[in-house]
């Protein structure tokens, strides 16, 4: 099993890697070796002490930046999750890795980990935030969805969202969703081997 900090730091070390993502973020490669390290960091420290996994939603209501990736498209896919409190500290990462699918898919398939997260930290107010115009358009009801795999999980979202007295979709540009990309690119580069949430 190839553990998370390995990956990262393998990203790192490849230089095209790092040039083409970088370029992608619109962000520089500094930047992006910076916060590759923080969440190396991150996870060392919490696979060290699983006290950081908080067991409540503070003040009931989180921030979750979700992203998902596909290598192939379809192909091995991951999810990236980042769980913020109300003043903006990350309280909880997820990298994972989902089996095969499309990116689209894999986008959805983050949303609906995050809202199980959320519910089960017992938050009664979510605001998810990702870099998928479909994912964001599709929730907010301005884009239709006809796809029929997308359908099934978009009904599982709503289902999942009537457990919240408030829940907020928005769209932001990939420059502001990192950290949540990172993750989920490194989840599907894992392969299936074991969750890395801390």
């Amino acid at each position: 099993m190839v553990e998370l900090p390995k990956i990262l730091k393998d990203l790192a070390g490849d230089s095209d890697w790092l040039t083409n993502t970088a370029d992608k973020l619109k962000i520089g490669v500094e930047t992006l070796k910076a916060v590759l390290a923080e969440i190396e960091k991150g996870c060392r420290l919490s696979m060290e002490k699983k006290e950081y996994i908080p067991t409540r939603a503070p003040n009931n209501k989180l921030f979750i930046h979700i992203d998902g990736a596909s290598l192939g498209n379809p192909g091995p896919s991951g999810i990236g999750i980042v769980v913020e409190n109300d003043k903006g500290e990350i309280i909880s990462e997820c990298s994972e890795y989902i089996g095969e699918g499309t990116n689209n898919q894999a986008e959805y398939q983050s949303a609906i980990s995050a809202l199980q997260l959320a519910s089960g930290w017992g938050a009664s107010a979510v605001e998810l935030y990702t870099d998928s115009e479909l994912l964001a358009r599709q929730q907010q009801g301005i884009y239709k969805v006809k796809d029929p795999i997308l359908g099934e999980l978009h009904k599982q979202i709503k289902e999942l969202s009537k457990k919240f007295q408030f829940i907020k979709v928005t769209h932001i540009p990939r420059e502001r969703n990192v950290r949540a990309d990172l993750l989920s690119k490194a989840g599907a580069q894992r392969g299936p081997t074991k969750t890395n949430n801390f």
